[in-house]
């Protein structure tokens, strides 16, 4: 849990919401990124949802093709 370090940030916002430093620090010392971000509420808008759930993973995936040390960890095994 040491190597665990938490990073403000918003899969909703452009850039995921980070911080300049934050993202360079991402970038180049994260190996592994756990995208847990979701917007379930069925009931909610469709722009939001899609913000949230599609553009926010695409973001997500921006990011990581940048990284420099990320390992592919598959969420799901058959």
């Amino acid at each position: 849990m040491n190597k665990v370090k938490p990073v403000p940030g918003d899969v909703a916002e452009d850039k995921l919401g980070l911080s300049e430093e934050d993202k360079r620090r991402v970038i180049n010392s994260v190996h592994i990124i756990f995208h847990n971000a979701a917007l379930v509420k069925f009931n909610a808008d469709l722009k939001d949802a899609i913000n949230m759930n599609v553009e926010g993973t695409l973001r997500v995936l921006q990011l990581a093709s940048e990284m420099v040390n990320l390992e592919v960890v598959p969420s799901s095994r058959d």
